[in-house]
């Protein structure tokens, strides 16, 4: 069977007409992402595009004034009607753009260009990205804080043994990071006396740490540490210049430490796939199934966080801050509104972790949830003691 015998005439709610030709257009809709300091952008997949049709049609013949009539008529009825295209088959499309040519050179025909547009009778539910707006408002936190810290950053020309206080107040800050980016100290302090270079050394060390850590609670914590980070170097009265330039320099490092770190958690919040029926991905060793409990706990951690910020924050951040709240708080509550809650169940008797989980959920398999979720409490998975409360998922 050739093409050609699947070939059909064409026609629009009923009126038919021919084609000359027909162009199409589609593929994905994405949107790319650019982060400080990093060099690898992100490309965000927001799904297929619409497709759209141009069709270039002709009435002809005798009568095709009122075959023009009756093929403009139906173009301009509204809402979405059903298309027999002759070489795509049937589909349900909504008129677009329309135009029409005649000439008296080519009597006896008219001409249409005729843009149909993917369509449907009932529209489609669709769900709001929630996870990507809340990335994307932590990436304008992130170049906000950025910006700001290049603008009020004169440090440069005080002594060295000033500078070398400030290095000292940056691996203080640092510090948590530090377990887990190696080195990150050491190309922070070298990346100090430039601005721009510091900005760009820190947000990109921060974001690794979502990546190498062992797991993303582990991430999580390391970055709410950060959030509250400050040096434990005595301050030195400012009374001279160059102490009140070093102690806004101070500062400053320390507010940038802190809202980069908090806009992290949120895009690892964001970056956590929520769900109560697989475990989280990042960490094999720790195959914890999420509970409504955690996410909600990683929801209050970061809008704590960015309240206490956006205390202090320049009015450019504070926005960006406010908005991100509201980004982390919708997504949360989106993705997370399915979930299971943690509740304390207290086996009867000594029993294998195996045997636990398929008398909660019918599902051995899901012993490693009970057994990471209570690392303390069991000692041997094969002896999981009776009489003490274990925390599980409500499911059970």
């Amino acid at each position: 069977m050739s093409w050609k015998d699947r070939y059909k005439a064409a026609e629009f709610r009923g009126v038919k007409f021919f084609v000359d030709s027909h162009a199409y257009a589609g593929g994905r809709r994405v949107q790319v992402h650019e982060f400080p300091g990093s060099e690898n952008p992100f490309a965000e997949d927001l799904g297929r595009k619409a497709r759209e049709f141009v069709v270039e049609a002709i009435v002809v013949g005798p009568d095709y004034d009122a075959q023009r009539d009756a093929l403009r008529d139906a173009l301009e009825q509204p809402g979405p009607g059903t298309l027999v295209h002759p070489y795509l088959g049937t589909m349900t499309v909504q008129v677009g753009a329309v135009s029409m040519r005649e000439t008296t050179i080519e009597g006896g025909a008219a001409r249409f260009s005729i843009t149909f547009e993917e369509g449907s009778a009932v529209s489609a539910a669709v769900s709001p990205d929630t996870a990507g707006l809340a990335k994307a408002a932590a990436g304008l936190s992130i170049a906000d804080a950025c910006s700001f810290f290049r603008k009020v950053a004169n440090y440069a020309g005080l002594p060295a043994a000033y500078i070398g206080e400030l290095e000292q107040d940056l691996g203080n800050l640092l510090a948590a990071a530090e377990s887990v980016v190696k080195g990150v100290t050491d190309t922070a302090k070298a990346a100090l006396l430039l601005p721009s270079n510091l900005t760009a050394a820190l947000a990109g060390a921060l974001a690794q740490i979502e990546s190498l850590a062992a797991s993303p609670s582990r991430a999580f914590s390391i970055y709410m540490a950060l959030s509250a980070a400050s040096s434990s170097r005595p301050v030195p009265p400012a009374n001279t210049l160059d102490r009140q330039t070093q102690a806004a320099a101070r500062a400053a490092m320390t507010s940038l430490v802190q809202q980069l770190a908090v806009a992290q958690a949120a895009i690892l919040i964001a970056n956590t796939p929520f769900s109560s029926a697989a475990p989280a991905p990042a960490s094999a060793a720790s195959p914890i199934v999420w509970s409504a409990n955690q996410a909600l706990a990683m929801r209050d951690a970061v809008t704590d966080a960015l309240d206490e910020q956006m205390l202090t924050a320049p009015d450019p951040v504070y926005d960006d801050f406010r908005a991100l709240r509201a980004a982390v708080c919708a997504d949360v509550a989106a993705r997370g509104a399915n979930l299971a809650q943690a509740v304390s169940y207290t086996p009867p008797a000594t029993l294998p972790a195996l045997v636990i989980a398929q008398l909660l959920y019918g599902d051995a398999t899901r012993a490693d949830d009970v057994i990471a979720r209570n690392a303390i409490a069991i000692r041997h998975p094969g002896f999981v003691a009776g009489g003490h409360a274990l925390e599980v998922l409500s499911d059970s």
